[in-house]
Order: C-alpha cells, then structure tokens, then sequence
C-alpha cells in the first residue's frame, strides 16, 4: 500500500515540478532573392532563453511587403516535392534551427547546417551586445517601446524593446537590451523580426537540443572558411584560388578578426 500511494503522487510531482515562464512567437522576415517569413517560437525564464524558427512555416511573401509585413503572400513551402527555384538546389532537409542561450553558464548553442559538414552544435560564450538607446520610442503590439541600435558582428541593428516586460531576450541572437526586444530589423531592412503574442506563466516544453556534435564556434567558422576555399586552373598553367561566400548575412565579422570574409 505504501508503494502504490508513492506511485500514484510521482505523476503529481512530475507535473508541479515543470518549468513555467513566458512563451513567445515571432515572425521573421528575409528580403533576399527570394522573400520568405517564417515562425519562431520562444520559451524564456529568467535562467534561459530557447528559441525554434520552424522551417515548416517557410513561406514566399511578396518582395514589396516585407519591410512592412503587411498582405503577406504565403506560397509554395520550400524543402516540399513541388518547390522550385531559380538557384541551384540541392536535395537537403533543412532542420528547425535551434538557440538556446543559458544565463546561469554564459553559454549560448545554436543548431548549424551545411551541405559539406553536416549537423553540428556551436558553442560559445553568450556574446555582449552595446546597444546604445536612442531618444525615441514608439507603441509596438500595445507595447510601449524604446529604440536602441548596435552593430553586432559586422552587421548593424536597430531594435525596439520594451521596459514592460522585463526580458533581457530577443529572436536569433539578439539579447542583453534592458527589456525584451519587440522588434528588430537589420540597417537595410533585410532582416526583420516582429513579436506576434506573448503568454505568461505557461507550462515550458523540455529543454531538447538533438544529439549533434558539439563545436567551439570560432573552430566551426574556421572549417567554414576552409571549406569554402577553392582552386581552379585559368589555363593550362595558371592556377588560381578563390574563396566561396561561406558567411551567414547574421554574421559577417567576428570578434577575433580584424576585417570581413568577402
């Protein structure tokens, strides 16, 4: 009798010891040659961060409406049999990519995909941010906000954030502003995040990262860097190198370099 009431209050337990904290959705918008938005899904507490942009809500939208995100044009969903581009495609799943940004070990992992290496996990120190806040502010989402902009790894910033929940978070990488970051969009308008809704106290999913191969980042950038070096002969005599754009356009400088990989 005594293991059964053990057994019957270990299903209580289980449910009174999970994680609550603030779920939030986003959407992100690329302006490249091809528009798309997608999803990311946010879980936060005051220990971490962990964010999911879901390649199954991949949509095409119309060029002239990402700046605004306003009658976005969902279309064929890429990675599906009937997509199809003009650029050279290649028979790759992309996975959802994972970050998961850990304030008690000030380490940050973020899910990585190549068509030479493979599915890893980089590490590395959660990176310092100087946002410097601007003197404007403006309602996002019934939000009031203040701007702030910086220039983060060779790319410069301008987001929105809110003292109205304080969250030191944001989508992708974008974090350490003195409240969450409602919005934000690179200086050229290719990139841009929006926060969709926010729910409070809610039960969190499980931390999962999948079984990968854990890498420091600056030895995976380093191995991108030599992957995208090449060779080709101009003729019979001449041998020429080049190097491949192997850069994400979220990063195109790191700290432990002095100029950008063109």
């Amino acid at each position: 009798m005594k293991y059964l009431y053990i057994l019957l209050l270990l299903p209580l337990f289980t449910l009174y010891s999970q994680t609550k904290g603030t779920v939030l959705k986003y959407e992100v918008y690329y302006n490249f040659n091809t528009p798309l938005s997608r999803e990311i899904d946010v879980y936060a507490t005051n220990d971490y961060c962990y964010s999911i942009e879901k390649m199954n809500t991949t949509k095409k939208v119309a060029k002239d409406k990402v700046a605004d995100n306003e009658e976005k044009l969902p279309e064929k969903i890429p990675n599906s049999p009937e997509y199809s581009s003009t650029v050279l495609a290649f028979d790759v799943k992309w996975d959802d990519l994972l970050i998961y940004n850990n304030k008690i070990t000030n380490k940050l992992y973020t899910t990585v995909q190549n068509i030479d290496l493979g599915r890893n996990i980089t590490v590395e120190e959660t990176p310092i941010i100087n946002w410097q806040i601007v003197k404007e502010t403006k309602t996002v989402k019934d939000l009031n906000c203040t701007k702030a902009i910086a220039s983060f790894r060779g790319v410069n910033w301008e987001i929105w954030f809110t003292n109205e929940i304080p969250l030191p978070y944001g989508p992708w990488k974008l974090q350490g502003a003195p409240g969450l970051i409602v919005e934000a969009n690179t200086a050229d308008k290719k990139i841009h995040f929006l926060l969709n809704t926010v729910q409070y106290n809610k039960i969190l999913p499980d931390i999962k990262l999948p079984n990968l191969k854990e890498i420091n980042l600056q030895e995976y950038v380093d191995l991108l860097d030599e992957n995208g070096n090449y060779e080709y002969y101009e003729d019979r005599n001449t041998r020429v190198s080049k190097q491949s754009n192997t850069r994400s356009p979220f990063e195109l400088i790191y700290e432990w370099e002095e100029e950008p990989k063109k």
